[in-house]
């Protein structure tokens, strides 16, 4: 299958398997979850400048709406946070009854450095969270081709 505009479709592609495929009944659905979410982030993170800040504080935003946010020092490495942790996989499952129950993800400055954010998702808000960035994304890529055609 082609790919003419890779960002926009590679958001599309990746926020459809994360709908219709990272459901409770299959068995390696918080695997695929995190899988996608890595490119969920990635992608749209790498592509925000400094001058960005809208999308970068309406990611924050809906991190702290959630109540994901355990510990942070900024907003900045709370909005990286979650690329950066996902990365190296500083992932940590929580299990209840036999099953992941949520997610931790630590972010910090190199390995041997204290953590700087540390963020907790359930399953359900990491789909959430990873949904609503790739529609951010979308909704910025949609503005900046309008914007071109004007």
């Amino acid at each position: 299958m082609e790919i003419k505009h890779f960002d926009k479709e590679f958001i599309e592609r990746t926020k459809n398997i994360v709908q219709t495929q990272c459901k409770e009944d299959f068995e390696y659905d918080v695997t695929l979850l995190l899988n996608c979410m890595l490119g969920l982030v990635s992608l749209p993170t790498e592509r925000t400048k400094a001058g960005q800040s809208l999308f970068k504080q309406e990611c924050v935003n809906k991190l702290k709406n959630m109540g994901v946010i355990i510990n942070s020092t900024d907003d900045d490495k709370t909005f990286r946070t979650v690329k950066n942790a996902l990365s190296p996989m500083n992932i940590a499952p929580q299990n209840m009854d036999g099953v992941i129950d949520s997610i931790i993800i630590k972010d910090r400055r190199e390995s041997s450095a204290p953590v700087h954010t540390e963020l907790r998702f359930t399953v359900t808000q990491l789909k959430e969270f990873a949904l609503f960035v790739a529609d951010k994304h979308l909704e910025r890529y949609a503005n900046k081709i309008t914007s071109k055609k004007k």
